[in-house]
């Protein structure tokens, strides 16, 4: 069994991120994609938020992963 939904496909309005917390500490950010499970990121060290960007939402995208990425906005 596949967890790849067959029915749903990436049209430009939904490969766009969507923030869904943010604060003065952090950015939380959600992607909707093809699979049923939800991979949850956390930014390393020398990466803070930028934009709606978080880490590893390149190739997550690509294998169609929905993703909620962590972001700080400041070293801690």
């Amino acid at each position: 069994m596949s967890d790849v939904n067959p029915e749903k496909t990436n049209t430009q309005e939904e490969t766009n991120n969507i923030v869904i917390y943010e604060d003065e500490e952090i950015k939380v950010v959600f992607w909707d994609g093809n699979a049923e499970k939800i991979i949850i990121t956390f930014g390393d060290i020398g990466s803070l938020a930028n934009e709606t960007r978080y880490f590893a939402d390149t190739p997550l995208k690509k294998l169609g992963l929905s993703t909620i990425g962590f972001m700080a906005k400041r070293a801690n």
